[in-house]
């Protein structure tokens, strides 16, 4: 998922949840990191999918984050 999805997270019943963020930069096609931004067309969308095709491929996972949400 996005990450953007988390940003206005909220539960629809109190407890806790843990959070894990895994950043992947393994997508075999640079089009698949485009996401749904105001996207470049032509040659700079050309040059934009060059420079992501650039970066390494790993995948990184952050330790778990442990968050309790209360009922208001």
């Amino acid at each position: 998922l996005p990450l953007m999805t988390f940003a206005h997270f909220a539960p629809e019943h109190p407890g806790r949840y843990v959070y894990t963020l895994t950043l992947s930069t393994e997508a075999a096609a640079p089009e698949e990191w485009l996401g749904g931004f105001a996207l470049p067309t032509g040659a700079e969308r050309e040059e934009l999918t060059a420079l992501v095709a650039r970066v390494p491929r790993t995948t990184v996972t952050a330790a778990p984050v442990e968050v309790e949400f209360r009922a208001r």
